[in-house]
């Protein structure tokens, strides 16, 4: 009897084995998928979060360009009539022949 039960556990074991195996193949390849679709989704999302950022970080320049319109409007008026002055401070002397821009003080 020993003996008959030794090959029925034999012969029960060989459908686990196979099973096991079938198990340790699709869990590498399972692994293998699930690393790949991570690193896409990964990346995906880093993507998706950057153009958020880059978009919320033009909402809040236009935010505060719209909020301060009136002063960043004096300041570049400033600016031009500034170097407008600069380049009218500026004389051509013509002298032999040549001309030489000088800046008066």
């Amino acid at each position: 009897m020993a003996f008959t039960n030794a090959i029925s556990d034999l012969l029960r074991s060989i459908p686990e084995a196979i099973g096991g195996l079938f198990n340790l193949v699709f869990g590498f390849f399972h692994g293998i998928f699930s690393f790949i679709a991570g690193i896409f989704a990964a990346a995906f999302s880093f993507v998706s979060d950057s153009v958020h950022g880059v978009v919320s970080i033009a909402g809040g320049v236009g935010k505060f360009v719209a909020g301060n319109f009136l002063v960043i409007a004096a300041l570049a008026a400033g600016g031009y009539f500034y170097i407008q002055q600069q380049q009218q401070q500026r004389k051509t002397i013509k002298a032999g022949g040549s001309s030489k821009t000088v800046k008066t003080i």
